[in-house]
């Protein structure tokens, strides 16, 4: 494995567990969000 293909897999890791976590993120608020404003009416 080369210098420049250990250094692209290691962005592509970095880019997918980034999207991960915004998503994860994201889902945790809406459920949040979504639950207490269900709940306050």
């Amino acid at each position: 494995m080369s210098n420049t293909e250990q250094k692209a897999s290691n962005g592509m890791i970095k880019f997918v567990l980034t999207i991960f976590v915004i998503a994860m993120i994201v889902a945790v608020a809406y459920l949040v969000f979504f639950t207490t404003g269900q709940s306050v009416q």
